[in-house]
This record gives C-alpha cells, structure tokens and sequence, in this order.
C-alpha cells in the first residue's frame, strides 16, 4: 500500500553508507555471544543448590535468553550482509568500483569520491554518473524488488 511512498534509492544508498557500522556490529555481536556461551558453561546447572548471591536460576535463564536474542541478531546481520554482497556481485567491475567509492566511509567529501570513482572506473564523469544510476537500479531491484 505505501510502497510508491517509499525511496529506494535512498533507501539502498543508507544501506550501503551504513555497512561498516554493520560489520562492526555482526563482530561486536558474536563476540558478546562467544562471551555469554563462556559464562554460561561457569553457571551451575539449575536446581545445583548454588543459592546465595549466585543467582541460580535466575541468572541462567536471563543468559539464556540473553544468548537467544545474541543467536537472532547475528542471523539477521549475516542475512543482510549476504543479500547485499550477492547483489554487489551481480554488478559489473566497473559498477560495483563507482559504488564503492561513492558509498564507503573512505571518502567523506563528495568531489574526492566523485574523482575517486571515475579514476576506480577509468572513465568521464558523465559515463560515471550513468554507471551509478544503472548500478543503483540493479541494487534496488535486487535488495527490495526482487
């Protein structure tokens, strides 16, 4: 129903501007799950008779569920990562090195990544421009479309 409202494009350049950020997270995520997997062969089994400031049960059952969401964002992130790198693949050499610099945390100012793009792509500006349009039509249709 609100799909005509929604910009893709800008949608799918977010995604893109925003995928170190995600990495970062997927690693910090699997460290914290590495991390509660660890602690959680430490916690004495439920109903050992631990009591006292241990926490027992209690403190099993919240690493538990702490290790479940752990185990749903990683598979998530991962997902995500896999469907953007698929649809980078499916782009030409050319595409995917204009997308890349215009959408990396490389180059923060704009005219260093659009000379960084034409020199990655060994073409003018206009042509550079035309492969980022057709790139990022690709990307749209293969991330949200299809």
């Amino acid at each position: 129903m609100f799909e005509r409202y929604i910009d893709y494009r800008r949608a799918v350049i977010a995604i893109l501007q925003n995928r170190q950020q995600a990495a970062v997270e997927l690693e910090n995520a699997r460290a914290a799950y590495a991390d509660v997997c660890q602690t959680l062969d430490g916690v004495g089994a439920v109903d050992s008779g631990a009591g006292g400031s241990g926490g027992g049960e209690t403190t099993f059952i919240k690493k538990l569920e702490r290790k479940e969401m752990l185990e749903q964002k990683i598979a998530v992130l991962e997902t995500e990562e896999q469907c953007i790198q698929r649809a980078l693949n499916a782009l030409s050499s050319e595409e995917r090195a204009i997308i890349e610099a215009l959408y990396t945390v490389k180059h923060k100012s704009k005219p260093h990544a659009q000379q960084a793009a034409c020199e990655a792509a060994c073409c003018e500006r206009s042509q550079m421009y035309r492969l980022r349009a057709t790139a990022l039509n690709k990307l749209e249709r293969m991330i949200f479309l299809g």
